[in-house]
C-alpha cells in the first residue's frame, strides 16, 4: 500500500469552505487504499479538538499538528501576521490595502523548528510521495528531501489572483516589478517539483503557458454533496463562501451595489438572498434596491440550507475551481456565474448554466432564472447530468488514483 504524507496549510475540519471540503473529501475517499499522513498548522479555526474528534474519524490517518505556540514564538512569522492585520484594518487607503496584500508574501515561513518538524514526521512515516497543498507551502519544496517523490497541489495560481486583483489598478513600476518577480518565484519554485496537480485544464493550460515544466496532471477536487433532483423554486437566492475570502467580499459587494439595481424586485416581492458562510458583518443584513439579504452564518449541512434555490456565483476575481457550483448542480439548483466563476468547469452556457460578466447582463440570466419556470427547469436538470457524468465523487477518485499510480 502507497504511503502519501501531505503537507497542508490547515486541517480540513471542520469542513467550513471549498478548500477544507477539497480535502477532506479526497482523503476520506483515499484513506483506506493508501496510508495517509497529514503535517498542518494548528490555528483558530482548527483547534486541538478539532485533532482528537477527526482523528477519532480518521484513525487509520497520521496527524501531524504543528502548535500554534512554536508558529508564533517565530518572531518573522509574528511579525508577518501583525503586518497582515495592520495592512487589512488600519490603511486610510483601500486601493493600497489591496495592493499591498496582493503583492505580499503567501510562505508559511519555514523556521527551523518547522524544518525539524517535517523532517521528523518523514523520517517517521518513510512516504512513498509527499504531496504539498496550497501556495502558502510551495516553498517547502525547496527543504524536501531529493530522494522521495514530490507533487504539489495547486488549488489557486497565485499570479492569476494577483493579475485579476490588481487588473484595474494603475501601478507604480516598482510595483510592476514586484508582480513580476512574484509570478518568477512561483514559476520557478513549481520546476522544483516532480509533479503538479491542477484542479482544472484552464489552470494546467495558463501553468504550461508560462514555463512551468514538470508533468501537470489534472484532479479536480470533488464534494460528496447530497444528490438531489429538480424540484422547483421556492423564491430564495443563495450565495455560499466566507468573508475572509476576498474574492467572496468582493463579488458579493458587486452583486449587492451593481446588479441588483437593474432588477425591479417588486416583481418578485417573496425574494430574498441567503448568503451561508462565516463571518459575514451583520451590517450585510439589510435591504439593496428592493432585495432582502440575510445572513446564516456557517451551516453543518449545506443541503438543509440551499436545496430548491437559485445560486448565484458573482466572483470576479481568484483563481482554481469553485466548489460552490458542485453543490449548486449535484443538488440540481440553477446558478448564474460570471466568467471568473465558472472558470475550469465543464458546464456550457445557456444549457446548463448562465455565465454573465457584466452587471447588466448577469441581472437579465438571473431574471431568466427567476421568471421561466421551463428554462430554469432544464438547466438545473442539465447542471445535474453535467454533475453525474464529469464531477461525482466516484470519478474523481477514481482519476486521482490513476495519478497516483503514475506518479
Amino acid at each position: 500500500m502507497k504511503s502519501i504524507l501531505i503537507i497542508t496549510s490547515f486541517l480540513p475540519y471542520p469542513v467550513r469552505s471549498g478548500g477544507d471540503q477539497a480535502q477532506y473529501n479526497m482523503i476520506e475517499a483515499l484513506r483506506n487504499d493508501y496510508n495517509i499522513g497529514i503535517i498542518f498548522p494548528l490555528n483558530h479555526d482548527n483547534q486541538s479538538k478539532d485533532v482528537e474528534v477527526i482523528s477519532s474519524q480518521w484513525q487509520n490517518v497520521r496527524l501531524y499538528p504543528f502548535p500554534l505556540l512554536s508558529q508564533y514564538s517565530y518572531l518573522p512569522f509574528f511579525f508577518q501576521k501583525a503586518k497582515r492585520f495592520l495592512n487589512r484594518h488600519i490603511y486610510l487607503s483601500k486601493e493600497m490595502s489591496k495592493i499591498n496584500e496582493a503583492l505580499g508574501h503567501t510562505d508559511f515561513l519555514t523556521s527551523k523548528r518547522y524544518l525539524r518538524f517535517v523532517l521528523s514526521a518523514i523520517s517517521e512515516m518513510k512516504p512513498d510521495l509527499i504531496q504539498v497543498e496550497f501556495i502558502q507551502n510551495l516553498n517547502i519544496g525547496d527543504f524536501l528531501p531529493k530522494s522521495i517523490k514530490k507533487v504539489f497541489v495547486h488549488h489557486e495560481i497565485g499570479f492569476v489572483i494577483t493579475d485579476r486583483t490588481l487588473k484595474d489598478i494603475s501601478l507604480t513600476n516598482q510595483q510592476k516589478k514586484r508582480m513580476d518577480e512574484k509570478k518568477h518565484t512561483e514559476i520557478s519554485r513549481l520546476n522544483r517539483y516532480d509533479s503538479i496537480i491542477t484542479l482544472t485544464e484552464t489552470d494546467k493550460d495558463i501553468l504550461e503557458e508560462s514555463g512551468v515544466k514538470p508533468p501537470i496532471d489534472v484532479s479536480p477536487a470533488a464534494v460528496n454533496t447530497k444528490e438531489m433532483e429538480y424540484e422547483g423554486w421556492n423564491g430564495q437566492l443563495v450565495f455560499v463562501g466566507g468573508y475572509h475570502h476576498r474574492p467572496n467580499q468582493e463579488g458579493v459587494d458587486w452583486f449587492l451595489r451593481e446588479v441588483t439595481s437593474f432588477i425591479d424586485w417588486s416583481k418578485y416581492p417573496q425574494t430574498q438572498l441567503k448568503i451561508i458562510g462565516s463571518d459575514w458583518p451583520a451590517s450585510y443584513e439589510r435591504e439593496y434596491n428592493g432585495l432582502e439579504v440575510k445572513l446564516a452564518g456557517f451551516v453543518d449541512d449545506l443541503s438543509l440550507h440551499i436545496a430548491r434555490s437559485i445560486m448565484i456565483v458573482p466572483l470576479l476575481t481568484g483563481s482554481g475551481m469553485r466548489m460552490k457550483i458542485l453543490d449548486a448542480s449535484a443538488m440540481s439548483l440553477p446558478f448564474v456565474s460570471t466568467s471568473v466563476g465558472a472558470e475550469g468547469l465543464d458546464y456550457p452556457d445557456g444549457d446548463a448554466c448562465m455565465i454573465e460578466d457584466s452587471a447588466g447582463e448577469f441581472a437579465k440570466g438571473l431574471e431568466m432564472l427567476m421568471s421561466v419556470e421551463s428554462f430554469r427547469e432544464t438547466i438545473a436538470r442539465n447542471a445535474h447530468s453535467v454533475y453525474k457524468e464529469k464531477y461525482s465523487l466516484e470519478s474523481l477518485v477514481r482519476r486521482r488514483k490513476e495519478i497516483y499510480n503514475l506518479i
